[in-house]
């Protein structure tokens, strides 16, 4: 059987810039696509069971859209919850100076948002542990809890509300979710403004078809 052979010089490799997601309000921040040659070689090393840090999801967009418009204090110590790869995490350390701990409950993430805190510079810790079993005390280390995309399950919103009176609790200065506009995003959101009086904004990312909604609990 003939065996297909292409020589080098007619094989396509994609431009360096290629393998990075363009965000319209950081395009300093670099996000690498599952075909950059670092992640592929992650990959190979890995299982790699999270699927869900291969993009940069459109409520991550939407929260960097958001804050590049009211930007918050520099030099914050800030959670981010299911930080996924680590794409926004890497975006607050390095525009606002933050204290960043990545939080996801993938083991898997680790490797890919180390490679994402090296792509850009800049620094941030990952913790490998599922959200709902943070504690006030943990808690309490952090003036702002952030997260884009978390509430897609129908029980999330009671996780959610559970942790909102925890960082109460904590006394955490404010917290801020993203999200698409699920139903279970727009059950915490009614809880909220009524537990908090918390503001809910729909979201046109500046540049690009991207809409989302922000929670901002202040």
């Amino acid at each position: 059987m003939a065996t297909l052979f292409f020589p080098a010089y007619l094989r396509y490799t994609l431009p360096m810039k290629d393998h990075f997601f363009n965000i319209p309000s950081a395009p300093n921040i670099k996000a690498p696509r599952s075909t950059h040659p670092a992640v592929r070689r992650l990959k190979r090393k890995t299982k790699a069971r999270s699927a869900h840090g291969n993009k940069v999801w459109t409520s991550t967009q939407v929260l960097i859209d958001f804050l590049q418009a009211n930007p918050i204090h520099s030099d914050l110590r800030i959670l981010e919850l299911g930080a996924g790869w680590g794409v926004l995490s890497a975006y607050l350390a390095k525009t606002f100076r933050a204290q960043v701990v990545a939080l996801d409950l993938d083991p898997d993430v680790v490797g890919y948002s180390e490679l994402v805190a090296s792509l850009n510079e800049t620094q941030f810790d990952t913790v490998t542990m599922d959200f709902s079993a943070l504690t006030v005390e943990q808690l309490a280390n952090f003036d702002l809890v952030i997260a884009a995309d978390v509430c897609f399950w129908d029980h999330m919103p009671e996780v959610l509300s559970e942790i909102l009176l925890r960082c109460e609790e904590a006394e955490v200065s404010r917290v801020i979710f993203a999200d698409p506009g699920r139903p279970p995003f727009y059950e915490l959101a009614r809880w909220c403004q009524t537990e908090y009086d918390a503001a809910v904004y729909p979201w046109h990312v500046s540049q690009s078809a991207s809409r989302g909604y922000i929670l901002d609990i202040d």
